[in-house]
């Protein structure tokens, strides 16, 4: 993972505030993105999954916005497209 996905991932945390993280975890050919706590603890597993540890961290970001936060989301059918669009913009600008 380059710098610029490093920060993108970074980035993508913020949403959750000081409460609790994405933790990604590959499981074969796809990654599965637990919310946790400060402490370690899940508090939701498999949140999102994605093809991509960069991508299904994103994927919960985008879930998160939209079912947790009520915000808008970006364009996409599922959590992944919406992910893939989010890197698409980051690298763009």
């Amino acid at each position: 993972m380059n710098d610029r996905e490093k920060a993108l991932l970074d980035d993508a945390q913020q949403v959750y505030g000081s409460r609790f993280r994405a933790r990604a975890r590959n499981v074969g050919d796809a990654w599965v993105v637990d919310l946790i706590k400060i402490d370690g603890s899940v508090i939701w597993p498999d949140y999102a999954t994605g093809p991509s540890e960069l991508l299904a961290v994103l994927a919960a970001e985008q879930r998160y916005r939209v079912e947790e936060s009520g915000e808008a989301s970006l364009s996409g059918d599922t959590y992944v497209e919406k992910a893939q669009d989010r890197l698409r913009r980051w690298l763009e600008g």
